[in-house]
């Protein structure tokens, strides 16, 4: 389980924030979050400390984008760049 907004910069343990990838925080999918933090803010895999969870949107898939509800569920978005 990953944090989008880490813990250690307020992130809770709540669904908006947590996203299931795969490997470790060194390895996989988590390992590449962990280590390109840039590359990953812009799918949505990593929240920056002023920013909340809900407010950001996640590329889920490799093109859907939806943000995620403190209750679980899942709300598309259209992203404009």
């Amino acid at each position: 389980m990953h944090h989008r907004k880490k813990r250690g910069q307020g992130g809770p343990w709540s669904p908006e924030n947590i996203v299931a990838v795969c490997g470790s925080g060194t390895t996989g999918c988590h390992g590449w979050i962990e280590h390109n933090p840039d590359a990953a803010a812009i799918e949505g895999f990593h929240v920056r400390p002023w920013q909340e969870p809900a407010e950001v949107p996640l590329l889920r898939r490799g093109s859907d984008w939806v943000l995620l509800t403190k209750f679980g569920s899942l709300v598309t978005q259209e992203v404009l760049f």
